[in-house]
């Protein structure tokens, strides 16, 4: 499978004209247009690239199908589409929001003349109808009923359905765990499906659909088809690893992300998603140097580009290289984490860049002992928490809260403070009714694995092997989960256990070599687990 992956993204690397070749896959759609021939095609064209969310080729292809007939309307709905970005991690930027409202407009103007055309463009003018202080939630709410009309109006446009699928998806809740949206949306596209079974939004979003612990093995499927339907999308390439994350499937993740990372060539900030990625999966495989050398180019991409504010490259950015020394024990290195300047202000206007950034340094601080940054720390979450909390992002806002109360107990630990085991149980509880974001493979660090640990440390054995296996449950494969579940049931003396769960993890972490997470580093922990030696 790998080395299918590799050489799909050399051949694209090496045409860059490739979107007119049928050799470069994308999948396939049926979206009449009122346009004439040649701009039907390039509407078609920019309606796979949109699906398979390869923005700026699809923005291209929508606005030659306008230069090929001034009349198609539609063009400039296609146009509008890519300037919704990514709606089911947030909303746009306000350019974005002027950008999209000037296509729809133009869309009026050049021509719309059936009821169907009209529709789709009357919905994604209620999707930019708000202002870019609007709150996402209620705005994806919106979209989604006007959506919702548009496909009960036309029942046999699939296409209709497939958007109202996508839009379910961005208005549901990561806090509800029935997934009642997210079911709703694969239901609708399971059924497209048996009759387009190389639609790329359909297989697309039906990963996303099943994007969660409880039913990503629903998703196993869509996942290996993508990964071989649009190989000449970058994001096509990645978004199968969402679903082997979720499985723990760590080398088919990092496969996926290799070419997906290639497939973007020399867009620097396409990689970063793909990176974060990699390395999350190449720590749950021990592999920390792999890890390491990609978080160099990271940090010197940080370094370049100070004010990178895209949200799933300033994610990425932000997370990578305190995934590595988090995971891998260098506190002392998470909580000396810095950015320029023009970093951290390009990070404050997204949020939760920001947010990630101040939960590594302060958790790093916290279990170093350095008591008065993480309080910094502290101060810095629940500021953002009341930030996100009065622009209506109530997610984020959460997560900001479950980040300092975990810092929280560990001050409370270093403190010898009685209540450091009920905050950090109160974190996790919150943390367990959310879910994680679309954006990010995974957390810094689990909150209820971090509860394991702590009990552990207090030779609470059989509590701590409680906490790990209900944290395994979220987060399948998870080395430093793994290694302290093997750690508390050995301490209990139950050695089958134990035994199964060393073999889980599998081979030792190897010492990062020349490639340190920055030089003012500490001498790293051989393994990701300070049990592991244990165990």
């Amino acid at each position: 499978m790998r080395n299918s992956f590799l050489a799909a993204a050399l051949a694209l690397s090496l045409a860059p004209d490739a979107y007119a070749h049928d050799d470069y896959k994308l999948g396939t759609i049926k979206f009449p247009v009122s346009c004439n021939a040649e701009a039907g095609r390039h509407f078609t064209t920019g309606m796979l690239l949109q699906y398979n969310y390869h923005w700026g080729p699809a923005r291209k292809a929508f606005e030659n199908a306008a230069a090929a007939d001034a009349a198609c309307g539609m063009a400039h709905y296609g146009v509008a589409l890519t300037h919704m970005d990514n709606i089911l991690g947030g909303a746009p930027t306000p350019k974005q929001f002027a950008d999209g409202k000037a296509a729809l407009a133009k869309a009026r103007t050049s021509g719309l003349p059936t009821a169907r055309e009209q529709d789709y463009v009357a919905a994604a003018e209620a999707f930019f109808a708000g202002d870019e202080k609007q709150a996402p939630p209620q705005r994806m709410e919106i979209f989604e009923g006007a959506m919702a009309k548009v496909a009960a109006a036309h029942p046999a446009d699939s296409e209709a359905s497939v958007i109202h699928a996508w839009s379910l998806l961005a208005a549901s809740s990561l806090t509800d765990k029935t997934y009642s949206k997210q079911l709703k949306a694969a239901g609708i596209l399971e059924k497209i499906a048996k009759d387009q079974p190389d639609h790329p939004g359909v297989v697309h979003f039906l990963v996303h659909a099943y994007d969660y612990p409880a039913i990503a093995h629903r998703g196993v499927g869509p996942a290996r088809k993508y990964s071989k339907l649009a190989v000449a999308a970058p994001h096509a390439l990645h978004m199968p690893s969402h679903i082997f994350t979720r499985m723990g499937y760590w080398q088919d993740s990092v496969d996926t992300n290799i070419a997906s990372a290639k497939a973007c060539g020399e867009t620097d900030w396409c990689r970063m998603h793909a990176y974060d990625y990699m390395v999350y999966a190449y720590l749950q495989m021990g592999k920390v140097d792999e890890a390491a050398k990609i978080v160099a180019p990271m940090r010197d991409y940080v370094a370049k580009v100070s004010n990178e504010s895209r949200f799933v490259a300033a994610y990425a950015l932000a997370a990578a290289p305190l995934r590595l020394a988090l995971e891998t024990g260098q506190w002392k290195t998470a909580a000396e984490f810095t950015l320029p300047a023009a970093t951290q202000e390009a990070w404050s206007k997204v949020g939760s860049p920001e947010m990630i950034y101040s939960f590594g340094r302060g958790l790093g601080a916290a279990r170093s002992g350095n008591v008065a940054i993480a309080r910094a720390e502290i101060e810095r979450l629940n500021g953002l928490e009341k930030r996100m909390t009065e622009r209506g992002d109530k997610y984020w806002a959460g997560q900001s809260a479950i980040h300092a109360k975990a810092i929280e107990a560990w001050v409370a630990k270093a403190e010898g403070r009685s209540d450091a085991i009920r905050l950090m149980r109160e974190a996790a509880d919150m943390e367990d009714a959310t879910e994680k974001h679309i954006v990010t493979p995974g957390p810094l660090a689990p909150a209820r694995e971090m509860l394991g640990e702590m009990l552990l440390d207090l030779g609470e054995n059989r509590a701590a092997y409680g906490e790990f296996v209900k944290t395994l449950e979220r987060e399948p494969g998870r080395r430093r989960t793994l290694q302290g579940a093997a750690m508390a049931a050995e301490r209990t003396g139950d050695g089958g256990n134990a035994k199964k769960y060393r073999e889980m993890v599998g081979p030792k972490a190897e010492a990062p070599g020349t490639t340190q997470v920055s030089a003012k580093a500490e001498e790293p922990d051989p393994c990701p687990c300070r049990f592991c030696r244990e165990t």
